[in-house]
C-alpha cells in the first residue's frame, strides 16, 4: 500500500495536467443504468460531449470521492454548493444499439 496516498494522487494529477491527455469541461449530465454498468452522458451547455461507461463499483466509489471533495470545499469556504436536477433512466440497455428498454 502507498505510504502517502494523498501525496501520490497529487503527483499523479499534476503529471496528468501537464500531459497531452484530452480535457473536458462538463456542467451537466444524464445517467442510465444497465444490468452491468452505469452510463453517463456528459454535457457542456446542453451539448453531449462524451459518454462514460463505468462499473457499479466504480460509480459508487467515484460518487463518494467526489462528494468528499465537495464537502471539503464547502467546509473550507463556508458555503453550500447548489445541486441540479439529473435526468436518469433505469432499464436494460442493449450494448450494441444503446437502446434502453423498461425506462
Amino acid at each position: 500500500m502507498a505510504e502517502n496516498p494523498r501525496r501520490e494522487a497529487a503527483i499523479s494529477i499534476q503529471s496528468a495536467l501537464v500531459s497531452p491527455l484530452p480535457r473536458l469541461y462538463v456542467n451537466s449530465f444524464m445517467n442510465a443504468a444497465s444490468d452491468s454498468d452505469v452510463i453517463s452522458v456528459l454535457q457542456c451547455n446542453g451539448i453531449n460531449i462524451a459518454v462514460m461507461n463505468v462499473s457499479y463499483t466504480f460509480a459508487k466509489t467515484y460518487a463518494r470521492a467526489l462528494m468528499a471533495l465537495v464537502e471539503e470545499f464547502e467546509e473550507k469556504h463556508k458555503l453550500k454548493v447548489p445541486e441540479h436536477e439529473v435526468a436518469s433512466a433505469l432499464g436494460t440497455m442493449d450494448p450494441v444499439t444503446g437502446k434502453i428498454t423498461n425506462a
